[in-house]
């Protein structure tokens, strides 16, 4: 009887039964987590690249940002405005704002589904040495240099990091750019322009196209065409970023342009040369293999250009100088403030800048003391021209506007002395908008080996046309309603802060962008 127990296989399939059950009930669990796992995985490399994504949006908020921020604005009382700089960012120290920096609380939220994301920004702040900032920001000393970090945060966990370093230069009182041209631009010589501390030696076109037909031409910056084509066939080497609204053609062997070469309505052609940046086009695009970026089709709006100043003169408040040129006179350290010499004719005007005794410029020694410089006002329309191989010095800041035209075409050189000062020479722009008079008077006309000391900055404006050539040396800004560059013209972009202008925010060139935590 024992034996037929132990040969009774009675209830073994209920163990195997059970047995089974539990090894799928294991791998059923194991699924489980796994899924679970693969889930949580995924919503965290979601969170991830959310956070990354508002980290990135920080950036663009900064640069944003600090092109549109002075670093001071001064109010009349000498205070800097609220919406300044200097005022949100207080007393720097190693670097490192006192306060928020920023127009708005930090962090600043980012919409984005699902959930919610932010971004936090810390700037560093460096002077043109590459030492950490210190101090106070103002009109006059303001960092060239920031380290920016951007954390973002997805619901308030899984932090990211991008880092972003930038030379930044100051935009002065609209008159952004080596050269404006309120006209189509037809550059057929050899010249060469270079840029201030970075390559932001920049060329505007504000109305109509630009086309660089012939010569030998180095642009140290970027060009910028909102509202027409550019045509490169010449032997042409931008430094920074070509832009047009419309077509955009490179079609020489020997044209590079170093950054970005963008069409934004219309087709991008590169026959010949090379692009070593991203070529954008909203059309059609042409020598892919000359670009060496890759391609983007993109249509988008023109290239950030501002409109063409009007920079007026008011003789109604004679015998003192126009308002703006005295905005600044009983301020501390005096800068901007002008004493007006007012002449009906060119000639006893270049008799007063020219002359060396008590009563005439002397190279600054004639102007009143508690004035920058003086405004040479010139109330006809004659031509203002300077005497044949003459030297002039230049101890305060000079400005000759004028009615008239302004021919520097014989041989002249002018030299600051005792340090570093500029040289305005203005045709303004008429009160009732009525240009009729180009271009029988109101051109200026700079050439035949007219020489600029290095420390002495010129800003050029007329409505009408101003042509440049045969410069041994140019320091400053060329803004005109006609600009013509002719053969062996050598520019360095100096930004030139017209009176009662200031800096009204910075250009920027982004030296990296990565992800650091």
């Amino acid at each position: 009887m024992l034996t037929n127990i132990r040969d009774d296989e009675r209830g073994v399939a209920m163990v195997i039964a059970v047995m089974v059950v539990f090894v799928v009930m294991l791998l059923a669990t194991v699924v489980f987590s796994q899924a679970v796992h693969n889930t949580t995985a995924s919503g965290n490399d979601r969170k991830r690249l959310q956070s990354v994504d508002a980290a990135e949006a920080g950036l663009n908020y900064f640069f944003n940002y600090l092109e549109q921020t002075p670093p001071c604005a001064a109010q009349p009382s000498g205070s800097c405005s609220s919406v300044s700089l200097a005022a949100r960012c207080g007393t720097i120290t190693a670097g490192i704002c006192a306060s928020n920096p920023l127009a708005v609380p930090q962090p600043i939220s980012v919409d984005v589904e699902p959930g919610t994301a932010s971004f936090t920004i810390t700037p560093t702040w460096y002077d043109a040495s590459g030492n950490l900032f210190n101090g106070a920001i103002s009109n006059v000393s303001y960092p060239r240099a920031v380290n920016v970090v951007s954390e973002g945060m997805t619901n308030g966990t899984t932090p990211r990091k991008m880092e972003t370093y930038l030379s930044i230069a100051p935009t002065f009182g609209g008159f952004a750019g080596a050269v404006v041209t309120n006209t189509s631009l037809n550059l057929v010589n050899s010249f060469t322009i270079s840029g201030n501390s970075i390559n932001d030696g920049d060329i505007y076109v504000t109305t109509g196209s630009a086309s660089m037909t012939s010569g030998n031409q180095v642009i140290k910056g970027n060009v910028y065409v909102p509202h027409g084509s550019l045509s490169v066939s010449a032997q042409v080497h931008v430094y920074g970023t070509a832009w047009a609204a419309d077509p955009v053609t490179i079609n020489h062997p020997q044209a590079l342009i170093d950054q970005a070469a963008i069409s934004s309505t219309s087709s991008l052609t590169v026959s010949n040369g090379n692009v070593n940046g991203v070529g954008t086009y909203c059309t059609t695009v042409s020598g892919i293999s000359r670009i060496h970026g890759g391609t983007v089709a993109q249509c988008q709006g023109p290239p950030p250009t501002p409109s063409f100043p009007h920079l007026t003169y008011q003789d109604a408040v004679a015998p003192n100088a126009d308002p703006a040129w005295r905005a600044n006179c009983g301020s501390s350290g005096t800068i901007d403030c002008y004493y007006l010499k007012q002449f009906t004719d060119c000639t006893a005007a270049r008799a007063y800048v020219e002359g060396t005794g008590a009563s005439d410029f002397g190279g600054g020694a004639g102007v009143p003391s508690g004035y920058s410089g003086v405004v040479v006002r010139i109330l006809g329309t004659c031509t203002y021209s300077p005497s044949n191989n003459k030297t002039v010095s230049v101890g305060k800041d000079l400005a000759i506007i004028t009615n008239g035209s302004l021919n520097f075409s014989q041989q002249s050189t002018w030299n600051a002395t005792g340090g570093t000062h500029k040289l305005f020479l203005i045709r303004p722009w008429p009160a009732d908008s009525n240009l009729g008079f180009c271009p029988s008077y109101g051109n200026i006309t700079v050439g035949n080996n007219t020489n600029f000391s290095s420390t002495l900055n010129v800003g050029l404006y007329t409505p009408c046309t101003a042509t440049m050539s045969n410069q041994n040396a140019f320091y400053g800004q060329v803004v005109g309603g006609t600009v013509v560059i002719g053969n062996n013209w050598s520019m360095n972009y100096r930004p030139i802060v017209i009176p009662g202008a200031l800096v009204t925010g910075f250009t920027e060139d982004v030296a990296y962008i990565r992800e650091v935590a």
